[in-house]
């Protein structure tokens, strides 16, 4: 409810959630908003953790609209 109510009077909502493989908060807010933004620790996470966060998102059919890639 609070979500759609900040989408009515706002142009963007930004969420920040925890990690896809630490918890479900994030695949659970995933049907809730229109695009899901991957942030990635460069040079720290693996890559099969990048992929399997990727399958998560794309397996409760999140709108996955790209990755962020942040330094260490």
């Amino acid at each position: 409810v609070l979500i759609h109510a900040l989408k009515e009077n706002f142009n963007y909502v930004l969420i920040d959630a925890p990690p896809v493989l630490d918890l479900t908060d994030a695949t659970v807010l995933a049907h809730a908003v229109d695009g899901v933004l991957l942030v990635v620790r460069l040079e720290y996470t693996p890559r099969r953790d990048v992929e399997r966060a990727i399958e998560l998102l794309r397996n409760v059919g999140a709108n996955l609209l790209g990755t962020f890639l942040v330094g260490a």
